[in-house]
């Protein structure tokens, strides 16, 4: 039984090698972009939870991320200040 108050995970998304530094959800709240240590970019859908690993173009950790307005796109920043945008429907980096 639940608890009043108790959150409890609708799913648990598992996929990266190592720690997640940033996530953001899709403005269609369709998708969720999460991206982490060893230059790890995992677009998740979450009707089925199924993730999409993109190609790795960061040698090193990416700390951040953000969708273009229209979703096409995702953008991510890397600890050594590099920026790459990402075509999701090629699943590779557009820089």
């Amino acid at each position: 039984t639940k608890k009043p108050g108790k959150l409890e995970p609708n799913r648990v998304l598992e996929g990266h090698p190592g720690a997640v530094n940033d996530i953001l959800l899709s403005r269609d709240q369709t998708k969720l972009a999460s991206v982490g240590a060893q230059s790890s970019l995992i677009i998740w859908d979450l009707e089925t939870g199924e993730p999409t690993k993109m190609e790795k173009k960061h040698e090193v950790d990416i700390n951040s991320v953000g969708w273009s307005g229209d979703g096409q796109n995702v953008i991510t920043g890397g600890s050594d200040s590099s920026l790459y945008v990402w075509n999701l429907r090629k699943k590779k980096a557009i820089k």
